[in-house]
């Protein structure tokens, strides 16, 4: 299976044997449509090139951190990023999107992304490429029924940046953010990947300062309160 012809060739690789690795990453190609597949084409000829050691690459790129906008709806005491609005042109998205058939892993981060005109055309489009893993950070205040539903179906993951887990911590440092708004969201969230039957994966990520960090044993209720797979 091409699995095994791809871990095989990197075993081969890191035992210094270039070329029997690059015979097993050949061997992918010889798999059902794989020869037409540009994503596997691609990926064949980046571990090929891996193996040669190129400098310069054909091959295009497989995974990608996407910072698209730094606006925000939020104005946290930590960060600053949200005093000078910026947002990635329509160029630059562009290619983005004809990068979509070679990559496997894409994240998305802000800002708060979701405030980006168009960005949910960009997430369905991705949805369309069954190899492309997408994840997307949000503060998730923005949320509603008809956006999760979107994100369920495309099956994207979430991170969602929360730095406390009492309403005066929380909105202490997420300035501009409501305590009760951020868990009614939480819970339209649980719901709905309860529904899916566990279609997508929900992370919790903060930032610890002297303003949270006697919360910290806290958090780890708060995310199994709301199912989150891992902080």
């Amino acid at each position: 299976c091409e699995r095994a012809h791809f871990e095989i060739g990197k075993l081969y690789r890191d035992m210094d044997n270039p070329e029997g690795a690059i015979k097993e990453f050949n061997k992918v190609l010889s798999i059902g449509g794989n020869n037409h597949d540009p994503f596997i084409k691609n990926k064949v000829l980046n571990e090929i090139e891996i193996t040669r050691k190129k400098i310069i690459l054909e091959s295009k790129v497989r995974a990608m951190v996407a910072m698209i906008l730094n606006k925000c709806n939020l104005s946290c005491i930590m960060c600053h990023i949200w005093e000078s609005p910026w947002q990635a042109s329509e160029k630059t998205m562009g290619e983005i999107v004809n990068l979509f058939p070679y990559i496997e892993d894409m994240v998305w981060e802000g800002g708060e992304v979701l405030l980006m005109k168009g960005f949910d055309d960009i997430l369905q489009e991705a949805s369309r490429h069954k190899h492309l893993k997408q994840v997307l950070f949000t503060n998730g205040l923005i949320f509603n029924e008809k956006i999760i539903e979107r994100i369920i179906n495309a099956r994207i993951d979430i991170v969602f940046s929360i730095d406390g887990v009492t309403k005066e911590t929380y909105e202490h440092i997420r300035k501009g953010g409501k305590f009760e708004h951020m868990t009614r969201n939480l819970n339209l969230i649980k719901q709905a990947k309860q529904a899916s039957g566990g279609k997508i994966e929900t992370y919790f990520n903060s930032i610890i300062m002297k303003s949270n960090c006697r919360e910290i044993e806290k958090f780890v209720d708060f995310a199994k309160e709301y199912n989150f797979n891992a902080m």
